[in-house]
Order: C-alpha cells, then sequence, then structure tokens
C-alpha cells in the first residue's frame, strides 16, 4: 500500500507552535529557515542542482506501508539520513521485533540510498518513509494519523521543525550513536540555535568522550558515552551467522584482494596511480555511487576492468568494479586489505564494515567525521594515506598472510554501556 501526504491542513486546524518559535527573533530565523528551505526546493525539483536533488525533492514525504495505519496502534519512529545510519538501526528493530513486539516501526529516510535499499526488507518496518521538507505544516500534514510513542534518531540529524513538533506533542525523542564537534568558526554560532532542540531530548548518546566533553560545554548534561550501536550489533550478528550470503565468483589465486569500497572520484584517481605500481594484486572497486555515468568514469580511469554483473559469465579481470548496491559489507569478508573512500571529500565512509573482519583499513585524510578512525589508527588496525605511493608502499610491505595488530574487539571502541540493550528496556514500557 503506497500513499503520497495527507490532506493540506488548513490553518484553523494547525497546531500551536513550539513555543521557541514565538519569541521575535527566533521567529524570523524560523521564517527565513522555511523561505530559504521552500527554494532549495523548488530549485531541487527543476533539476537545478542535479538529478540526485531532483530525485531526493520529488520524494519528500513518500510513504510506504505493509498495512494500514491505525491511530490506536504505538509507534516507534526510527529516523535515519542514508542507509549508513540505518545499520545503526537495524539491529534496534531486530530488538524491538523480538522483545517489544507490540509496537510498530516507522522508519523515516532523508536520502533515496537508504530508501531504496531497506524498502526491501519487509521485517525493518511497518511504514518507512522519506522525511517530509522541514516546514511546520508538511511536518503535521506527514504525521497525521499516526500515533507516535518514541522517536530514535540515528546520528545528529537537527531538524527544527520536525523535533519542534515532537515537543508540543510531548513525545519523547533520543539521539543515538551521535557525534558533535566543532566544524568551522560559525559551529558555535548554529549550535546556540539548535541547543534548544538538545536541550529537550530525552538523551544524547554518544561514542568517544570528545562529543561528551563538547556537549557538557554547552550545558547538555542529558549526555551518556555508549558503546558503538552499530559496532555492537555487528559483533553480535557475526558470533550469531558468520555466513556469507555472497558468493566469490573470481577464480582463487595467491594474489591479495584489495576492496576498495564507498570510492568518490578523487580516491579513484589515487587508487588509478597507485595501480600502476602494484602486482600480486586484484583490485575490487565497489563505488559510493554507481549511476551509469560513474561507472563510465571507472572505465575510463580502468580500461581494462570487468563489472560484477559480467563475473557470472565468466569474464574475468584483475580490476573488477562492484556495479551492484548492497554487496559491499559482505564483499569485505574476502579482502586481504580494505580501502574506504570519502578521505579526500567531505569524510570517510563506514569503516566498521571493514575492521570487524581484523583486516587493515585504509582511507585519506579527512576522516575527522569518524570518531572511531583516529581509535584504530591508534590500535595499528587503520592507517591514512595522503597519495598513490603510500598505497603502494603498504602493499609493498605487507606480507600476504599478515593480520592486524590488534582485534576490533579488545579496541576502545568498545568503551561505554550497551546502548542496544539500554534502548530496549526503555522501550518495552512504552505500552506497560
Amino acid at each position: 500500500m503506497q500513499f503520497k501526504p495527507f490532506p493540506r491542513i488548513q490553518a484553523h486546524d494547525r497546531r500551536p507552535e513550539y513555543p521557541i518559535w514565538n519569541i521575535m527573533p527566533m521567529k524570523i530565523v524560523k521564517n527565513l529557515y522555511e523561505t530559504l528551505l521552500r527554494v532549495f526546493f523548488l530549485a531541487s525539483s527543476t533539476g537545478f542542482f542535479g538529478n540526485v536533488l531532483k530525485k531526493w525533492s520529488a520524494t519528500r514525504g513518500l510513504t510506504q506501508t505493509n498495512t494500514a495505519p491505525n491511530s490506536s496502534e504505538s509507534y516507534v519512529m526510527l529516523f535515519a539520513s542514508s542507509l549508513g545510519e540505518f545499520e545503526t538501526l537495524r539491529f534496534i528493530i531486530r530488538g524491538i521485533r523480538d522483545h517489544a513486539a507490540d509496537l510498530k516501526v516507522h522508519l523515516v529516510f532523508f536520502s533515496p540510498s537508504g530508501y531504496e535499499q531497506v524498502i526491501k526488507k519487509k521485517w525493518a518496518y511497518d511504514i518507512i518513509s522519506y522525511a517530509p521538507l522541514d516546514t511546520q505544516s508538511s511536518v503535521e500534514r506527514f504525521f497525521d494519523g499516526i500515533n507516535i510513542r518514541y522517536v530514535v534518531i540515528s546520528g545528529n540529524s537537527i531538524w527544527p521543525n520536525l523535533l519542534g513538533h515532537f515537543i508540543t506533542l510531548n513525545v519523547p525523542y533520543l539521539f543515538v550513536n551521535s557525534t558533535f564537534r566543532r566544524k568551522n568558526a560559525l559551529y558555535p554560532l548554529y549550535f546556540r540555535f539548535v541547543k534548544a532542540f538538545l536541550e529537550k531530548a530525552e538523551g544524547i548518546w554518544v561514542n568517544n568522550r570528545d562529543s561528551h566533553e563538547f556537549l557538557s560545554s554547552y550545558g547538555l548534561n542529558k549526555t551518556i558515552i555508549v558503546k558503538n550501536m552499530r559496532l555492537t550489533g555487528l559483533l553480535k550478528l557475526m558470533d550469531r551467522d558468520f555466513a556469507n550470503p555472497v558468493s566469490w565468483p573470481l577464480a582463487k589465486t595467491s594474489d591479495r584482494i584489495l576492496l576498495c569500497g564507498s570510492t568518490h572520484f578523487k580516491d579513484e584517481l589515487l587508487i588509478s596511480e597507485a595501480w600502476k605500481s602494484l602486482e600480486d594484486v586484484v583490485l575490487v572497486i565497489a563505488p559510493h555511487h554507481v549511476d551509469q555515468s560513474n561507472l563510465s568514469s571507472l572505465k575510463k580511469l580502468f580500461p581494462s576492468a570487468t563489472t560484477w554483473d559480467a563475473l557470472s559469465h565468466g569474464i574475468e579481470s584483475k580490476v573488477v568494479i562492484v556495479n551492484q548496491m548492497g554487496l559491499l559489507k559482505h564483499l569485505y569478508s574476502y579482502a586481504d586489505v580494505a580501502y574506504v573512500g570519502g578521505g579526500f571529500g567531505k569524510g570517510v565512509h563506514n569503516i566498521l564494515e571493514p575492521a570487524i573482519r581484523d583486516i587493515p583499513v585504509l582511507f585519506g585524510p579527512n576522516y575527522d567525521n569518524a570518531p572511531e578512525a583516529k581509535m584504530l589508527i591508534g590500535s595499528r588496525m587503520a592507517h591514512c594515506i595522503h597519495k598513490p605511493e603510500e598505497l603502494v608502499a603498504f602493499l609493498q610491505r605487507r606480507k600476504p598472510d599478515g593480520q592486524v595488530e590488534s582485534s576490533i574487539r579488545s579496541s576502545i571502541l568498545m568503551e561505554g554501556e550497551d546502548g542496544i540493550q539500554l534502548l530496549l528496556e526503555r522501550l518495552k514500557k512504552i505500552n506497560q
């Protein structure tokens, strides 16, 4: 069953605004924020910012359900910006299904990368949606008729009207697996604005002391350090079932396998330069975007490459381009060394998935967004590289059967309380 957002709410039906908006400076900020958001939305819908944002604008509020929503049923809303944040929530959802089965799950994504992959996993939701445009009227239409009892936000996505809606209705919300740090000179100004919404949260669960100290410096005292929930869940899952659902189609050789995951163009340029000097290595590249233009760009950098699809037809090469989504985390189990992309752009992508395989992990210098990166580097489980020569040097000095110097199970990443268990204890009390 699929439906668009509910009919437009008339002015006299609208709920009162969250009180902070009644303060004149904040009302001006809100009006400016919503105006800019609508302009951005309209520009995106025309394709002005490219096809990715055009698709984003076309999907705001789109919803699909397994069964028709019933206002008498209690829903837990789980918010994930993208597929990466869902990897934290999947273990919470498993726990809800096993230990709080009377609760329904409303899963909300900001980006298509998460929605399009997870919509196939019927067990993961009762309702799945794209997040609405963050204006008061859009948010109210979006949640009308759904009895949201609790909200879990994976990461640190702060949408003022969305959170203001929950505050107005006295719906508790919790941030999990969050990371907060000063990003630039303007960040303190931004943080003073969003602080009001963080103060109203039931809790902010972070994975490192830096984030805890940063929030404490602003007087936010509902912060606790918990074990990385994604990592904890992944380790439990591996302990329960280490079987790999993806078979490896390449013939076994003595060559080492370098798996480069979630790569962007700058990563791929570096890898292509390093590849010219590498021997006895099979290169597997799983780009962050698998659209046709990006795959064509990769073929130009690696003319001899074949695609993952072609392997099933017996076409082999020492360079393989993975042109399917959803395989990467499984393929890491076959790799000898992993390279994770994003470190030459806005920030490195998911380094935990290869790390739990206890293989060395490489990435570029922009890893401040991943606090676990520093911990892995400190334990010599990960290495930062800046240029092609460093990648070549690492692989040349690395023994084919080399192992990382410590295991992630004994690393500092496991500091803190078990967040999954803590959260499930809270959720079980909702309908009591």
